[in-house]
C-alpha cells in the first residue's frame, strides 16, 4: 500500500508500507505501519507521526534544546506525546523526578506500548512518569 502526504502545495512524501493495525477512537483514526525503510509508521488521521528509524530527528530536537535551558529540569510537563519519545529523551537528564505526560487519547498510548518500544524504550512504564488522559 502507498501511503501519500501531502506537505504542502508543491510537495509530498510517499511510503510503501503494510497496515498492521488500525484504531479508531472517538479522536482519531490511528494506523500502524510496516514499511521497508522506516521500519514501524504511526499515522494519525493520515498523518505521519513517528517511526521507529526516524523519530530520534524529532523527539531529540524537539527536548533537548529546552533542556538545556534549563540548569537542573525536575518536573516536565509534555503535551500530547503519547508514543513515549519525547519523555524518553527527557528521562536521560538525571535531575528530572517527575514528567507529567497530558495524552488526549488512551489509544495512542495503547498503540504506541504495543508497537513502539523502539520509540518509547520503556519511558511510559517508568516510575517517575505520570500519564493523564484527557483533553
Amino acid at each position: 500500500m502507498r501511503l501519500d502526504e501531502k506537505l504542502n502545495a508543491s510537495s509530498g512524501v510517499y511510503f510503501e508500507g503494510t497496515l498492521i493495525e488500525s484504531l479508531q477512537t472517538p479522536y482519531q483514526l490511528i494506523e500502524v505501519f510496516d514499511t521497508a525503510d522506516l521500519g514501524k509508521l504511526m499515522r494519525i488521521d493520515g498523518a505521519n507521526m513517528t517511526s521507529e528509524r526516524d523519530e530520534s530527528f524529532y523527539h531529540e530536537s524537539l527536548v533537548h534544546p529546552a533542556a538545556i535551558a534549563h540548569p537542573t529540569p525536575a518536573q516536565v510537563l509534555i503535551v500530547g506525546g503519547g508514543d513515549g519519545g519525547s519523555t524518553e529523551e527527557i528521562l536521560k537528564y538525571r535531575s528530572v523526578e517527575r514528567v507529567v505526560l497530558a495524552e488526549l487519547d488512551q489509544g495512542v498510548v495503547d498503540i504506541a506500548r504495543k508497537h513502539f518500544r523502539v520509540v518509547h524504550r520503556g519511558a511510559l512504564d517508568d516510575a517517575r512518569v505520570k500519564i493523564r488522559i484527557g483533553d
